[in-house]
């Protein structure tokens, strides 16, 4: 009985321990590479399809720096991980700039000396100083990307600059019903909710200023009453929802056309 007590007890024990396991080496991975590798590294957390491999390795090639790759998703995955282990071990973190400010806040990044930085000097003036880190003193831009429509020529039969946001926005119903479009269709939408806030407030202002209560709320109406015909919130599968003709348009970003686009 008490062999069997034991051996319950030891197996929990075991279970716990591979989680553990797994636990620090998932979070701790760029201090792992670190101990075990012999030359000259840089560990980077960075989003999945941002850095092309031909560019890390002409940079390996010309530095002799080795780079290490870590991958997240989503700068939430990516926050949870510095309240964790207060991103111990990344020399480089690739993140949004909302992100930028609030791991700043938090003390999680370091400051830069410009003077070690001269090339900061080449960057556009429009992406830098910018609110969410005023004088780019935790944070460098290296992309930017816009937004835009991904659509079927053959179901729309309209110009490219006929192409507006109300194809996104408005009932496809009553857009048939106007006869701008040849049937009422479902669109792929954004998944980001910060994203979409933007869109929407371009669309029904033409700009993003800063939101009082009474437009935060009339955004919040519009997406609830978009939602009727919306297929998917997908930016990632967005191409498939295309070409399998499920949906005849999409409000994605460039990043994610020039996939579609090379497909």
């Amino acid at each position: 009985m008490q062999d069997r007590i034991f051996l319950r007890f030891f197996g929990k024990i075991l279970i716990v321990a591979a989680y553990v396991t797994i636990f620090c080496v998932v979070f701790y991975m760029p201090l792992i590479f670190e101990y075990f590798s012999s030359t000259a590294s840089i560990n980077v957390l960075v989003f999945a399809e941002t850095f092309c491999p031909e560019a890390i390795e002409r940079f390996e090639q010309e530095t002799g720096v080795k780079v290490n790759l870590t991958y997240a998703e989503i700068d939430e995955q990516i926050y949870a991980r510095f309240n964790i282990n207060a991103g111990a071990g990344y020399d480089v973190v690739n993140i949004s700039d909302y992100m930028v400010h609030t791991l700043a806040q938090q003390d999680l990044l370091y400051q830069f000396d410009h003077a070690q930085l001269p090339s900061i000097a080449n960057l556009h003036k429009n992406l830098t100083n910018r609110s969410f880190d005023e004088g780019n003193r935790h944070s460098l831009p290296h992309k930017w990307y816009v937004y835009g429509l991904v659509y079927d020529k053959n179901f729309f039969k309209l110009p490219p600059d006929q192409m507006t946001l109300d194809f996104v926005f408005q009932d496809p119903v009553e857009l048939h019903r106007q006869g701008r479009v040849q049937a009422p269709y479902k669109v792929c939408m954004l998944d980001d909710g910060r994203d979409a806030t933007f869109m929407a407030s371009i669309y029904r202002w033409g700009n993003v200023d800063a939101f009082d209560p009474h437009e935060f709320q009339e955004i919040r109406l519009l997406l609830i009453q978009q939602k009727k015909w919306v297929e998917a919130y997908t930016v990632h599968s967005a191409q498939y929802f295309l070409f399998a003709g499920v949906t005849p348009i999409a409000l994605m970003s460039s990043n994610y056309m020039r996939k579609i686009f090379d497909y």
